[in-house]
């Protein structure tokens, strides 16, 4: 059988002078406002709405879990690019992997796992057929799940 193609999504994120600390570096907790920046790229990437997904179709995807690893700091206007893979694919859940590189320079790794989510009832829910061919595309393993 053969394997697809990882295919990682990849944005630009804007360091603004209001992300950086007295250190004059990117204070931690943005990172996890750029994660959820460069989560909605790539839903926007994949043809889907956002809004439209949240509002019309009910669904949400509340992070149960991450973890993140720092390896640079990063200054303000710096050219930041955030990387997306789906590192794990569940019935009803997603660990979405982000690296940050500032040209050939790592600056983080981080997993991020969101759950799919019905917004009325606030319960999980399986990935409907067309989200999960998104994650699929992005999946590190190539082995949809």
């Amino acid at each position: 059988m053969v394997q697809a193609a990882l295919v990682a999504f990849s944005t630009s994120i804007k360091v603004r002078f209001g992300d950086v600390d007295h250190a004059g570096i990117v204070y931690y907790p943005r990172f996890f406002q750029y994660f959820h920046d460069a989560f909605e790229e790539l839903i926007g990437d994949g043809g889907f709405v956002y809004r439209q997904i949240l509002d019309e179709r009910r669904l949400g995807f509340p992070t149960v879990r991450t973890t993140c690893d720092f390896t640079a700091p990063v200054k303000w206007a710096d050219p930041l690019v955030m990387t997306v893979t789906v590192a794990k694919l569940g019935r009803a859940s997603a660990t979405l992997r982000y690296r940050g590189a500032i040209g050939a320079r790592a600056i983080c790794d981080a997993e991020v796992t969101v759950v799919c989510t019905n917004l009325d009832t606030f319960t999980s829910v399986p990935w409907p057929d067309d989200l999960r061919a998104l994650w699929q595309r992005h999946q590190e393993s190539g082995d949809p799940s």
